[in-house]
């Protein structure tokens, strides 16, 4: 039986379509099935360069087949698995989280570039665009083929990767003006698969002593590389080179943590590429951790802590104005030079100062320069605010010194305040933000309390008062229920915290016609709806410390307003009518047990009338009846005297 491979090599020079040729094989009464979905070369065209062939030979060589040397057996966007040109194309794009474009039809490769909208499809190769032979091309007879562009170098040659139907997996190199040259390029999604129009460079930074090295549209294969190290001024081809070596980038935008060059000061990195040029890094600062600045507000006043500064002179600015212009924006507030003689060196002042929004940058020795974060500078004055959290002093600072700081925790009578009152507590602190706050673990007790505090400024700040202790408590448990335009009125009360308890619902709505006043917590009014209302309602006492419940309110569409009927006299007319809250129009009554003394009838209209003739005491349960759609009713026991 002839084999695919042996009817493909013997016909290499004829161009035919591979429908064809299957049919050929089914007339020849062959076994061997041809795929007419994903068809490509079985081996490279003249004039090609094969950089390397197979997933282990590749790897050896350093090119990658991202992945696909373990999953080649899936299917990808529908296409045939294996080896395949364009389940390989599928699985590159599938992998970078990108869906099977909308244009593709189900067929060979040689129809991708014309399923393709005109709009993405030209002859310039670049990074991550598909690589497309179709009519006419040399690898037309085979059913077309296509491939990623890897790399497009300055003398407009292109290296791709690709699998092949028949075939292997390869890395090749084309050059433009031969035989082999794609018909065209598809520009599906260039950027997912690494394309880029930016030009070449190396992007350095600090790990812990070691340099982070970021390539950025890299060329591909074997470079080397060297670690310069020394003055700044002997960038970028001069330093000492503490280090070299040689890597192979697989990938434009390659990045490594560590392991390149490593050691503490000024330090940059060179790299010969396989394009055959030089291209050097930025200059950084090896050291435990990356240079940084810390600012802080202090009296109006900028602090500014630097962290692992390169030494030397150095040149500031201040910035002001809109956060948004931020790190390189804003008006120049101020500007100058200072001497870095400790890689943590501080100022309290001296260096940015007014009022508003605030940054600073320094140019260090580095050549870098350095930003630090915003802050709002203010000269109103250092102030304590503080309050109840349980027994616990909370204590909020505004726009206070930086620095140690010693405390006192006064407790007594309101008169002995500020100086005077027992010394509950005292001890110290550091001061690391203007606007500084504890919840806890200064101040506790029950009673009256303020803190005083000995700032750095030299001077001594004292806060308001506040009595400590447990919190609030919402005694009442649930609410009286009410009736439908019946007025209504109901106070939730509260224990414990301090008095003067401030009321309010954080959740839920009462009735429609109910109100609940904040200085007393009392519920009044006359309701308008009924049904059942859920409320949480919260208390604040003068400490600013709450405590909330949740509690339901259930209004009665419809009840018996009558409590008690007015007493009669034997063989006297008698009158009396059934009143009633709520309800809708018209309302029916009557009698659900008991009776009326004999001589008497209530009418449907709540109307008791008629002349008793038997004296006594009569009760009975009377009932009324709504015309509302579902009905609602309501009932009352009342006694009737008739006397004699």
């Amino acid at each position: 039986m002839m084999t695919v491979a042996k009817i493909v090599a013997r016909t290499a020079a004829v161009v035919l379509r591979l429908r064809t040729l299957a049919v050929a094989l089914l007339l020849l009464g062959s076994a061997v099935t041809v795929s007419l979905a994903t068809a490509g070369p079985a081996f490279a065209a003249s004039g090609e360069a094969d950089l390397c062939t197979g997933f282990s030979a590749c790897a050896s060589a350093g090119y990658s087949s991202f992945g696909y040397s373990s999953v080649y057996t899936n299917s990808y966007w529908g296409q045939d698995a294996g080896h395949n040109c364009t389940n390989y194309v599928a699985y590159r794009f599938n992998s970078a989280g990108v869906g099977k474009p909308s244009w593709l039809g189900q067929g060979n490769a040689v129809s991708w570039g014309t399923w393709a909208p005109a709009g993405i499809v030209n002859d310039t190769p670049s990074v991550g665009a598909i690589a497309w032979w179709g009519p006419g091309s040399a690898y037309a007879v085979y059913g077309g083929h296509v491939s990623i562009v890897q790399q497009v170098n300055a003398d407009g040659s292109f290296i791709d990767s690709d699998d092949n139907y028949g075939g292997d997996f390869h890395w090749r190199k084309y050059t433009p003006g031969g035989s082999d040259w794609p018909t065209a390029f598809i520009h599906y999604d260039d950027a997912a698969l690494g394309g880029s129009t930016g030009p070449v460079s190396i992007v350095a930074g600090n790990n812990n002593g070691q340099l982070s090295v970021q390539l950025v549209n890299f060329p591909l294969g074997t470079s080397y590389y060297f670690c310069h190290a020394g003055d700044p001024s002997a960038y970028p081809t001069g330093g000492s080179v503490t280090g070299h070596g040689s890597f192979t980038v697989s990938s434009p935008n390659q990045s490594w943590s560590s392991g390149i060059c490593s050691g503490s000061g000024n330090t940059w990195v060179g790299i010969q590429a396989t394009n055959g040029s030089s291209y050097y890094s930025n200059q950084v600062t090896l050291g435990s951790a990356p240079p940084g600045i810390v600012v802080s507000n202090n009296g109006g006043q900028m602090a500014v802590q630097l962290v692992n500064f390169p030494l030397g002179t150095s040149y500031y600015f201040c910035h002001a104005g809109d956060p948004s212009a931020y790190p390189t924006g804003g008006s120049i507030a101020s500007h100058g030079s200072f001497t870095v003689s400790s890689p943590n060196q501080s100022w309290s002042s001296g260096l940015c100062s007014g009022s508003g929004n605030f940054w600073i940058g320094i140019q260090a020795t580095d050549s870098n320069s350095y930003y630090s974060n915003e802050v709002t500078l203010s000269a109103v004055p250092p102030s304590i605010s503080i309050g109840n959290n349980d027994g616990q002093m909370t204590v909020q600072l505004a726009n206070f010194p930086l620095g140690t700081s010693y405390f006192f925790c006064h407790n007594g009578a309101a008169s002995a305040y500020p100086t005077g009152g027992a010394i509950a507590n005292h001890g110290s602190f550091t001061v690391s933000s203007p606007d500084q706050s504890w919840s806890s673990g200064l101040c506790s007790g029950t009673g009256n309390f303020w803190i005083g505090i000995q700032a750095t400024d030299g001077n001594s700040y004292y806060s308001n008062q506040a009595v400590l202790g447990p919190p609030p408590v919402i005694a009442t448990t649930g609410l009286p229920g009410g009736v439908l335009a019946k007025p209504y009125s109901a106070t939730v009360k509260a224990s414990a915290g301090t008095d003067s308890y401030r009321w309010s619902i954080t959740s839920g709505t009462l009735p429609k016609g109910l109100s609940l006043a904040a200085a007393s917590g009392l519920i009044t009014g006359t309701p308008k709806a009924s049904g059942s209302f859920t409320v949480v309602i919260k208390v604040t006492d003068a400490d600013h410390s709450t405590a909330s419940r949740k509690l339901t309110l259930g209004i009665a569409a419809l009840a018996v307003r009558t409590t008690a009927l007015p007493a009669g006299t034997m063989r006297k007319g008698y009158k009396a009518t059934l009143a009633a809250y709520g309800g809708k129009a018209p309302l029916r009554w009557s009698i659900s047990s008991g009776h009326l003394p004999p001589g008497l009838k209530l009418s449907k209209s709540g109307v008791i009338s008629g002349t008793p003739t038997k004296a006594g005491k009569f009760t009975l349960t009377v009932k009324v009846t709504d015309a509302a759609s579902p009905k609602h009713s309501a009932t009352r026991t009342v006694t009737l005297t008739i006397k004699k």
